[in-house]
């Protein structure tokens, strides 16, 4: 593996994991909005 595979590998690993944590806080959002929703 050369630098720019390294690089790459680690770009998209990155990106992966930036991807699952947005996907996560904007399902635990609507949970909340919905919950606060509820309480109107």
């Amino acid at each position: 593996m050369n630098l720019k595979e390294i690089i790459k590998c680690f770009l998209d690993h990155r990106k992966d994991v930036v991807e699952k944590r947005i996907r996560y806080d904007l399902r635990k959002a609507k949970e909340r909005a919905h919950i606060l929703e509820g309480l109107k």
